[in-house]
């Protein structure tokens, strides 16, 4: 295999483990994963910010990351693939009785990593999502929520169900 051949998949190796790591990773950690010195994944994190313009940032503990909010997916799906994920769409749409302009995103996102046809059956069902309400309590509880899973914190919250007067609490840890 050339150098840049072997450069290139590093590249993604060292985009993968930042992206899998939510409170980052050191250089010491990915050099050991990828096969290679600390040096070579320092250049390596100099070339990916500056020239390829990854977003990626020093965290605590001199740990590498991401900025809130992003993720790097580099994804290359069989058909089989594609459908399956057409499916979840389809489900999430199905159950989804609010507005929510992150899901509406994300969904528009995974539209142009989708094959044809699959790709345009699921901006024909995108277009359902627009005509439900925007309830900001809703998208409120849903950022918090999704805040607190990505950076893996302990959720507290209490759930009423519409058949029940009695509240539950739920710990999602």
């Amino acid at each position: 295999m050339t150098r840049n051949a072997e450069r290139a998949i590093r590249f993604l190796q060292i985009q993968q483990l930042i992206n899998r790591n939510p409170l980052g990773i050191t250089t010491r950690e990915i050099a050991k994963q990828c096969g290679v010195g600390i040096r070579t994944i320092q250049r390596d994190i100099l070339i990916l910010q500056s020239e390829l313009h990854v977003p990626l940032i020093k965290k605590k503990y001199d740990r590498y990351g991401l900025p809130e909010g992003y993720s790097l997916p580099p994804v290359i799906l069989s058909l089989y693939e594609a459908v399956g994920l057409f499916l979840a769409a389809r489900l999430i749409i199905r159950q989804t009785h609010e507005r929510n302009p992150h899901i509406e995103s994300a969904l528009i996102r995974l539209c142009s990593i989708l094959p044809q046809p699959v790709s345009s059956h699921l901006e024909q069902s995108i277009c359902h999502l627009s005509d439900h309400v925007t309830k900001p309590d809703y998208l409120d509880v849903f950022e918090k929520v999704a805040t607190a899973w990505s950076n893996q914190r302990r959720l507290e919250f209490r759930y009423t169900s519409l058949k029940s007067s009695e509240s539950m609490l739920i710990i999602i840890v």
